[in-house]
């Protein structure tokens, strides 16, 4: 997915564009960035070509001084272009003619205006930086994808792991972060871009976008869990601030070259165990059973084996909400019973009643068991956006 207009409204050089037409375009795709000085006409007609399709266009406006009918024609064989949108600086023309602003506004076609302030290099290099800084963005997230969904080979790995950086130290611990609210960010994307024009730590950390939220791969010369902690809770405070809402979730510590991808399958598996649990951080090591069903969660005989033991009590509301909170509360009565807003008997009450229900004739552990594995299995299911 290519960066879009209103994306090149965050950058530095972009902070003094000033609307001037078809704002209802901001969504645009830009996928590179071009100087118009002089209309490209030719006896009369104008190339199709010279302008490439979403492409984002920085003119002086020199071409049609003390000529509107030429800015009109101009702007329109940029729309068929496919150009995404437009910034002059204000040396010839202060205003654009209505009839212009119409075209824009008719196209979708963003127009705005910008002063001596800034330079014209300035804005090319920004634009490029981040339509350069996207495109690496995407071919990260597609590395950490693929670790997860598919069982690569250790050239493959090895690869990957420097494409995403080749100063990475010894020993590797991936942090995910999803819910993140980015109000204040404005996107990952600008998180990233932050994050590497700052930090000293940039080449040995990598932030990466995943899904719908950020990937931290930390890197250290040795394997202290406390020397991992303190740099992704400075990059928190730096960079991300997570509200309550924030899941997080840590790989294991393992080494860089040999096991990132274990690292990122590991932290993957925690932030879905993050939501079956309702827990708002979590690391691998803390996710019990979780950690075999997450990757066979797609085998037929568990499905068949969640269905047959719940089936008792699946379209019972009351049975079916205890049971998830009983499993989500590590079979805790008390626990329970707070999440539910009950007495700690009523919860006992229940828990007795499903137990008739689904195993009569098994002990408590093993109905225990049972029920953890069948509510987890059904909880994992319900987490759409699972990408194997």
């Amino acid at each position: 997915m290519a960066i879009t207009v209103k994306d090149i409204l965050s950058l530095k050089s972009a902070a003094g564009f000033i609307p001037i037409a078809g704002q209802n375009g901001l969504n645009s795709s830009v996928e590179m960035v071009d100087m118009l000085d002089f209309a490209w006409e030719n006896k009369g007609t104008y190339s199709e070509d010279l302008f490439d399709r979403y492409s984002f266009v920085v003119s002086s406006l020199l071409f049609a001084r003390d000529d509107e009918k030429k800015l009109y024609e101009t702007l329109r064989r940029l729309i068929e272009c496919g150009v995404s949108g437009l910034a002059y600086k204000t040396v010839f023309f202060q205003s654009l003619p209505r009839e212009v602003c119409a075209l824009a506004d008719e196209n979708n076609f963003p127009i705005f205006r910008f002063d001596d302030n800034i330079t014209f290099r300035e804005i090319i290099v920004d634009i490029e930086d981040a339509v350069r800084l996207n495109k690496d963005i995407l071919k990260n997230a597609n590395y950490l994808s693929e670790m997860i969904s598919k069982n690569l080979s250790q050239d493959e790995i090895t690869r990957y792991t420097i494409g995403i950086s080749s100063m990475f130290n010894k020993y590797a611990r991936v942090t995910m972060l999803s819910e993140i609210d980015l109000n204040s960010t404005g996107s990952v994307d600008n998180i990233i871009r932050r994050f590497r024009s700052a930090d000293a730590d940039y080449g040995r950390v990598a932030l990466c976008k995943f899904m719908n939220g950020l990937a931290i791969i930390a890197t250290m010369p040795d394997n202290n869990p406390l020397r991992f902690d303190f740099c992704v809770r400075r990059i928190f405070s730096s960079y991300v601030c997570p509200t309550d809402a924030t899941l997080i979730s840590h790989s294991d510590i393992h080494l860089t070259g040999a096991g990132l991808a274990t690292c990122v399958k590991e932290s993957y598996y925690a932030s879905i165990a993050a939501q079956v649990l309702e827990h708002g951080e979590i690391s691998y090591n803390q996710i019990g059973t979780l950690q075999f069903l997450i990757p066979i969660i797609n085998t037929p005989s568990l499905h068949e084996f969640m269905k047959r033991f719940l089936n008792p009590i699946f379209h019972d509301g009351e049975m079916m909400k205890t049971a998830i909170a009983f499993v989500r509360s590590d079979a805790n009565y008390d626990s329970t019973a707070a999440k539910l807003n009950c007495h700690k008997n009523t919860i006992r009450y229940r828990v007795n009643k499903i137990h008739l229900l689904l195993a009569p004739d098994a002990a408590f552990e093993t109905f225990y068991e049972a029920l953890s594995i069948s509510i987890k299995t059904l909880l994992i299911r319900q987490i759409h956006s699972i990408i194997f």
